[in-house]
């Protein structure tokens, strides 16, 4: 049981810094939009227009790509994690089985 419990607060752990991340990420990208918004409100002509097109996207682009690699590096730490709990876990629930039958 003890186990058990190590391997869900691991998860728990992991699964709340990657939900903390994704908020803080859309949270960003929503500034961007805004921000975004009003830029191309401010046009005052085709070329302004398109570069701050230009600009968003390449920023977006840039940004998708950076929360990508750090997501995935966040996932394969709790899958990392994760595994090296239930193997713990796993490994003391079989020493007090053992425990349990030398004693019978």
């Amino acid at each position: 049981m003890v186990g058990v419990a190590k391997w869900n607060a691991v998860v728990h752990e992991g699964f709340g810094t990657l939900a903390s991340e994704w908020q803080n990420f859309v949270s960003r990208r929503v500034m961007e939009d805004f921000a975004f918004m009003q830029r191309v409100a401010q046009c005052r002509t085709p070329d302004q227009d398109w570069g701050v097109h230009a600009d968003f996207w390449q920023k977006a682009v840039e940004d998708y790509s950076k929360e990508y690699l750090l997501t995935s590096r966040l996932a394969v730490g709790l899958t990392t994690k994760a595994a090296a709990a239930a193997r713990c876990a796993t490994q003391e629930a079989s020493a007090e089985v053992l425990v349990l039958l030398k004693a019978a």
